[in-house]
């Protein structure tokens, strides 16, 4: 040690600084705004930053009660379990911990800004355990945090955490290199957490750790055994936790579509244009793209020379047939049901067979793992292009494939974390309830989703992956809102307190409450904010 620092921490100061830089250039103008605006991706609205905003702060207030009543957040009344109906990222939110105490934005974007760091430093140390030199490392650091897929989906928190993706790798390898009992260890941890983190990203790692099986098997019975040990690691950390969402899932007997998984399945002309977030595109003026799976022509080319070419890497020996498998298969599972073989749709079988996948709406998030396995395999050669000197061939690909894949600046949404209800009860109703289905449509849900977690109250609001019946049942009824139909359905369910925006109702719709006022159906609270309160008796 020296000054009292362990040597890897020492090592890893400068890059983790490095990329720390990169990532705040990457998504820059975010942290001007870091702790009252929300990034918006490629998404229309802030609906789903906003969801995991309330997520992670769920999280924080449940850690401080010890986790009691998790599963039940606040949500969705009467319906139990409502966490379970999106991701929890119950890692995620505790590592918010620490920035909490600012307020919920900021700690959404702490995390959203560690994870694309993490990134970073993650990719840079796999490279150099695979002993590539350190500016090709400190590159494919970089071009990790720019994964066109990433820069896509900067508005969904639990499609960034890249980094879960290269320690499981980098678990697996070491152990294929080098098995032992510490190694299997090692690698239950990285996979096993990885579904706290992200159920995405969980996934799609275990998907990678299983395509070493066949490696370890054939390289000796230790080494397959000690693999399979260290998924059933995994499994042991896990399945509380995934079996309890199951559980409560399995409840309500959510199902997805095949109309809503096939138009979450990617087509080829999707892996064609670039994202609209990138400079390239705004260049060809490409048409739009729905799901950022162009994962760069020079990344393709790199990619496709490396499997092409005799490995001179004796450290990547493991790697690149793990990493050609996976952007193949992953290329096939992004398709979803719009890959047909001889009438025979694979992603089919898997959706109502394989656990995990019945409950998956967008399989074209599979095309993550290609892009990342293009990304390992394009290293790969930028690190025989160095080792055999041709610098300037090196780096005008380097730089062709950086504005490929650069990002314009990041759109950001002013999200308000001020102000609380102190005179609403549980549960409650915020008015005018959702009519539309899109995400868009639920923005004002989240934001009220919000203001309701300051308060302190649950309310029969929510946005999620999935809605219960519940959800359905009272937005069928308050359509007509102030109707009788409306009215005696709240009263039915015990919904202590209205919740409305002071200008929402015409003459007719106040000359309604009035008149229940008048009845005892509704009691007055007065105003706070910018809603008018009412109780039920």
């Amino acid at each position: 040690m020296k000054n009292g620092m362990p040597p890897t921490l020492r090592r890893l100061g400068l890059p983790l600084a490095l990329y720390l830089l990169t990532a705040i250039l990457l998504t820059w103008p975010t942290i001007t705004q870091v702790a009252s605006a929300l990034p918006m991706g490629s998404e229309r609205s802030a609906t789903v930053p906003q969801l995991n905003v309330w997520t992670l702060q769920w999280t924080r207030q449940s850690a401080a009660g010890g986790f009691e009543s998790y599963w039940d957040a606040p949500i969705f009344y009467p319906s139990q379990g409502a966490l379970a109906f999106s991701d929890p990222q119950p890692l995620a939110g505790l590592l918010s911990l620490p920035f909490g105490g600012v307020n919920p934005v900021a700690a959404y974007n702490a995390v959203w800004l560690l994870y694309i760091t993490l990134n970073g430093l993650a990719a840079f140390g796999f490279f150099r355990h695979l002993k590539l030199a350190l500016p090709i490392a400190l590159l494919g650091g970089f071009w990790a945090q720019a994964l066109p897929f990433l820069t896509h989906e900067r508005s969904v928190l639990q499609l960034q955490p890249l980094f879960v993706l290269v320690l499981a790798l980098w678990a697996a390898q070491r152990l294929l290199a080098t098995p032992s009992l510490g190694r299997a260890l090692l690698l239950g941890l990285t996979l096993g957490g990885s579904f706290y983190l992200s159920e995405y990203f969980g996934l799609i790692a275990a998907m990678l750790v299983g395509l070493h099986l066949v490696m370890a098997m054939r390289k000796s019975r230790w080494t397959g055994g000690m693999l399979l040990l260290g998924i059933a690691l995994a499994l042991l950390i896990s399945f509380p936790y995934l079996l309890r969402q199951a559980q409560i899932l399995d409840q309500y007997g959510f199902t997805r579509a095949s109309s809503s998984v096939r138009a979450g399945s990617a087509t080829l002309a999707d892996f064609l244009s670039p994202s609209p977030r990138t400079y390239l595109a705004q260049l060809l003026g490409s048409r739009a793209t729905r799901f950022g799976l162009y994962p760069s022509l020079t990344l393709v080319v790199l990619a496709l020379f490396s499997l092409a070419r005799k490995p001179d890497n004796p450290h990547s020996k493991y790697a690149r047939p793990v990493l050609a498998w996976s952007a193949g298969i992953a290329f096939l599972l992004s398709l979803g049901l719009n890959l047909t073989f001889l009438g025979f749709r694979p992603y089919e079988w898997l959706w109502q067979s394989a656990p995990g996948f019945s409950h998956i709406r967008s399989p074209f998030r599979f095309g993550l793992l290609m892009q990342f396995a293009l990304l390992m395999l394009a290293l790969l050669t930028l690190g025989r292009l160095w080792r055999r000197k041709q610098i300037l061939l090196l780096c005008v690909l380097a730089l062709v494939t950086t504005f490929e894949i650069f990002p314009l600046p990041e759109t950001l949404v002013s999200t308000p974390t001020a102000g609380r209800l102190t005179r609403a009860e549980s549960p409650a109703v915020f008015l005018p309830f959702v009519s539309g289905r899109s995400a868009a449509a639920y923005y004002q849900t989240t934001n009220w989703m919000l203001l309701a977690q300051r308060s302190g109250i649950t309310i029969i609001n929510g946005y999620s992956g999935y809605f219960p019946t519940s959800h359905l049942r009272f937005k069928d009824a308050l359509q007509g809102f102030p109707d009788e139909k409306s009215l005696q359905l709240l009263e039915m369910e015990h919904i202590r307190t209205l919740i409305l925006p002071t200008d929402w109702l015409d003459a007719d719709g106040e000359v309604q409450l009035s008149d229940w006022v008048a009845e005892g159906r509704l009691i007055p609270l007065g105003t706070e904010l910018t809603f008018s309160l009412f109780g039920l008796p």
